[in-house]
């Protein structure tokens, strides 16, 4: 949220003691402290598109399944929370639920973080995982054992922090990208 703007006033009353240099400093200092203070949370609206799960398994979030898919931006992170609750699981198990990252944003680091999960109505701690370049979150058991196909009683909730890619790298056409599946990356067993 924005600091108010007020404008100094000259001691004198005259317009020439200084009102237009302090004018322009107090602007800079209140454009620099609206840079770090973080804006409101937003609420992101359901789209099927945000969920998605590793092939041939599939993840069919319906509205109703999102209690919670909100983040708060704060210069190049952000704060990304989720609940997902009572959703369907259809396909063949595999190891990931993944959901996009809210307004195109993508990670610049490779970030990971614990969430609670329910797969087939069983509660477990599970981890959230995020690959540099990318804008997929994937979610996973700590066992790394596959999501059961069920209908109606498989969760995700947590929460994570991630420093996003900054525009200018985007912008350059250079590609952070690693794939998935890369021999090099590592990703927690």
């Amino acid at each position: 949220m924005p600091i108010t703007r007020t404008p100094m006033v000259d001691d004198d009353g005259s317009g020439t003691t200084g009102t237009i240099l302090n004018n322009a400093w107090k602007t800079e200092l209140y454009n620099q402290i609206d840079a770090v203070v973080p804006a409101a949370w937003v609420n992101v609206p359901f789209a099927a598109g945000n969920f998605s799960a590793t092939s041939p398994m599939t993840w069919p979030v319906i509205a109703a399944n999102q209690v919670t898919y909100m983040y708060l931006k704060t210069g190049d992170s952000v704060v990304f929370v989720f609940n997902i609750q009572n959703s369907t699981i259809g396909g063949t198990a595999a190891l990931d639920l993944m959901l996009a990252l809210p307004a195109g944003m993508i990670a610049a680091k490779q970030v990971a973080g614990t969430i609670r999960t329910r797969s087939n109505g069983v509660g477990a701690v599970g981890y959230s995982i995020i690959v540099a370049g990318e804008n997929l979150l994937r979610c996973r058991s700590v066992a790394h054992t596959p999501w059961a196909v069920s209908s109606g009683n498989n969760d995700v909730l947590g929460q994570i922090v991630l420093p996003l890619m900054s525009a200018a790298v985007l912008e350059s056409g250079i590609s952070p990208l690693i794939a998935p599946d890369d021999p090099g990356l590592i990703l927690p067993a």
